[in-house]
């Protein structure tokens, strides 16, 4: 933790402080960096940032994502990494996001949706479609994407009609409230 004396406000909101207090801290000195890297952050030049100016820069090393063709995937993946998927149907959704995401930076205006579900894990389906996938629909797309069509389609087609009559008597109990 970076040593010195901090200030702590508490209040109703940013306009309204009601109490001040200092807190020192005993903690590191803090040497200001001045080298190359740096100014290109201070300078918001992001984009000259190379990645082994960050791993340097931050003593981290990037991992590589390691997976090949053919690899099991599971609910931390991202649906890009379908483009490695044993299915081939999944294969083709990967490839048609891409080409959609590459013709919408094409046009100089990036869909944003686009890209925020292209580098979503599968885990997030069931919470970023409201309720219409639950996590049983997202184990069944998984057994689809990996390569077992037929188990993971009759999965997914039981679990969709079992969410369904869920979501109904769901939406049934609070229209009674």
């Amino acid at each position: 933790m970076e040593a010195g004396t901090y200030q702590i406000m508490i209040g109703k909101n940013v306009n309204d402080i009601i109490l001040t207090a200092d807190y020192q801290v005993e903690g590191q000195e803090v040497m200001a960096v001045q080298d190359e890297v740096f100014a290109k952050y201070q300078a918001c030049d992001l984009q000259s940032i190379s990645q082994n100016d960050f791993e340097n820069y931050f003593n981290l090393e990037f991992k590589q994502n390691t997976m090949v063709k053919g690899q099991n995937l599971g609910y931390n993946d991202t649906l890009a990494e379908m483009i490695n998927a044993k299915s081939w149907i999944a294969r083709a959704v990967a490839k048609w996001l891409k080409n959609a995401i590459a013709k919408s930076e094409a046009k100089g205006k990036p869909d944003l949706n686009l890209l925020f579900n292209y580098n979503m894990p599968f885990r997030a389906m069931g919470k970023m479609t409201g309720g219409l996938i639950d996590q049983d629909m997202v184990t069944a797309i998984l057994r689809i994407v990996n390569g077992h069509f037929w188990s993971g389609s009759s999965r997914l087609i039981k679990g969709y009609f079992r969410n369904q009559k869920r979501n109904k008597a769901d939406t049934w109990y609070e229209e009674d409230k």
